[in-house]
């Protein structure tokens, strides 16, 4: 059970891309586990510096979520531009020991957006990082109802990210849920609201209609799955440590997880 760092820089006052008021967020949340999240406006030169400074903190990084940019670039004529940033992706997550890397890989509304580009991308990609560690994971953008039977077919080192915000504006599970096997992470992508009871309901998208987050859950584990589980938190205030701390035991208790940190009680 993690956190994404996306907003955390947030809670410390900041904006989303200041790296020493992310390190200040994760500090001021008290979470052992974060998915980092690289940014397109940070030079891919300093991705591992940006590590180190947030492993300084105490906390494991199983896995790092590649810029956005990433989309742009594999789905049009641009393998080499891709391959420079994800190689520094390769770096950082060497140095976290991270166990996958999550990219982008296309977005359906750019007008110069090829899904061939986008396979011969990602097969030269393979063969690029292919005896490397960490385990790449494609993030389930809006439009994979067509474009995961492709990938599955061409790219079956391919492994996947659920993003329940993703998963609304699509309005089907299905294609997801039939690959559960192959889904290496859960993105639980989300407002963090509150019941009269002051229980944490999680479902309230930005982006089309939400879902019921325990639900998924559920039947993400019934089919088998055995990856990360990870918040996004949406709509994240400067006091939003506490909140998010609250998701996140949260979803730890639907993944039926045993608290094994201090770090993991308020």
């Amino acid at each position: 059970m993690q956190c994404s760092t996306g907003p955390l820089a947030t809670i410390a006052g900041g904006a989303y891309d200041e790296i020493e008021r992310l390190v200040l967020g994760i500090q001021r949340l008290g979470w052992p586990r974060v998915e980092m999240r690289l940014w397109n406006k940070w030079q891919s030169a300093r991705y591992v510096s940006y590590l180190e400074s947030v492993l300084a903190t105490g906390v494991l990084v199983p896995t790092i979520h590649a810029p956005a940019l990433t989309e742009e670039l594999l789905s049009r004529a641009t393998p080499d531009d891709a391959g420079a940033v994800l190689d520094r992706c390769v770096e950082a997550a060497r140095a976290a020991h991270s166990r996958a890397i999550v990219f982008h890989g296309w977005d359906m509304r750019k007008p110069d957006f090829d899904r061939t580009a986008l396979v011969e991308n990602l097969q030269a990609l393979h063969e690029r990082y292919r005896h490397e560690p960490p385990v790449w994971c494609v993030e389930a953008l809006p439009g994979y109802g067509a474009l995961l039977p492709l990938l599955e077919r061409e790219c079956p080192h391919l492994q996947f990210v659920v993003d329940t915000q993703w998963a609304a504006v699509e309005g089907d599970w299905r294609p997801l849920l039939e690959r559960t096997p192959k889904v290496c992470e859960v993105h639980v992508q989300s407002h963090i609201d509150f019941d009269e009871a002051g229980r944490v309901v999680l479902g309230r998208a930005r982006l089309g209609a939400g879902c019921d987050v325990p639900a998924i859950i559920r039947e993400m584990y019934a089919q088998g799955f055995s990856g990360e589980l990870t918040l996004e938190p949406l709509g994240v205030s400067s006091s939003g440590a506490g909140a998010i701390r609250q998701a996140l035991e949260f979803l730890a208790g639907l993944a039926d997880l045993a608290p094994n940190s201090p770090a993991l009680n308020p």
